[in-house]
Parts: C-alpha cells; structure tokens; sequence
C-alpha cells in the first residue's frame, strides 16, 4: 500500500472520529478542565471565531537512519483550529505530505512514518526564534553526525495529485489503479 493510501485511510479513520467528538477542546485548555459531553452537541463556532486561535508554526524533517541524507522544510504555518483533534490531523498531514514531497523529488523511501515535523504555537513567546533554534540544532547535529542536510523548501504544500497509484477516486471511493 502506499504512502498516499495510508494518509488517505488515516484520514478518513480521524476524521470520522473528529465528527463523532462534541466538545472539541481549544489550544490552551488544560486536560483536567475539559468540559463535560453533553447529549446535544454544540454548534461550531463562526468562522470570524476561528481567526482569534494563534497558527501553529512548523518545519518537517527527514528521520530514515539508513539514509545519508537529512532533508528539511522551511518553516511554515497551519492555523490552529482550537481543536486537539484538527490540529493533530493538520499536524499528520504536514508530516505525511513532506515525505510525500520527498518520494516524489528526491526518491525517497515510502515506508510509513520516515519523516516528522517540529512544531509550536504562535502563542508561545519567540515561537519564530524558539523554532528557527531548534531546526539550527538539529541541522548541526545531523552534520556533525557527517550527514548530508539539504534545505528543500518545501512550506507545507499538498502534494500533486497521483494519477497511477492513489486507490482513492472522486468522492472519496475507492478505484482500481490505471493500467
């Protein structure tokens, strides 16, 4: 199965759980306070709401041990959702579509779960600076480990559409591959 088939299912499976769930729990509440379900769920709240949740900023990274060659995003944004579970899927997503991105331009490896992303919310003091760190470091241990670093670019775009090897069809069907 491929990269983009087991994204694709995962999504389906979290966002089918995402639509079971009632109280979503914003960014910065705390476990213990989250408020009690209730029968009835709650109405989502407007858009203009959204806009006031802080982004989260992120950069992805190569993670294969095998491999001589540590790849890197620049950084970029997602907005955050207030919810624990969109923001975790926007988080996977970020994750699955750089080595998505990496497969597709560099050959790298589809086994599952071979590159991660660093993140932290906007409304964390010096959250630019507080990341930017954290990437230097991470590109300073991977040269002093005489690993190759390539800085690729990338900023959170989707992948381009497959056209041979995506099971998923219009209106989220499963298809037989082109021959």
């Amino acid at each position: 199965m491929s990269l983009k088939a087991v994204s694709t299912g995962l999504l389906l499976v979290l966002s089918l759980r995402l639509t079971a769930q009632q109280t979503p729990v914003a960014h910065n509440a705390h476990p213990a306070a989250k408020p009690a379900a209730t029968k009835q769920a709650k109405a989502p709240a407007p858009a203009s709401a959204q806009s006031t949740y802080p982004t989260i900023r992120y950069f992805c990274f190569s993670t294969d041990p095998k491999q001589h060659t540590v790849y890197f995003s620049d950084l970029f944004e997602r907005p955050d959702s207030g919810s624990d579970a969109e923001n975790f899927i926007a988080y996977q997503l970020a994750k699955d579509n750089f080595q998505i991105y990496l497969v597709d331009k560099y050959k790298y490896s589809e086994d599952e779960d071979l590159a991660d992303c660093a993140y932290l919310s906007s409304a964390t003091a010096n959250s630019a600076a507080t990341l930017a760190a954290k990437k230097r470091r991470m590109v300073s241990q991977a040269t002093a480990a005489k690993k190759k670093v390539v800085e690729t670019g990338w900023t959170g775009s989707k992948p381009e559409a497959d056209k041979d090897d995506d099971p998923i069809g219009p209106g989220g069907f499963i298809t037989p591959p082109s021959q």
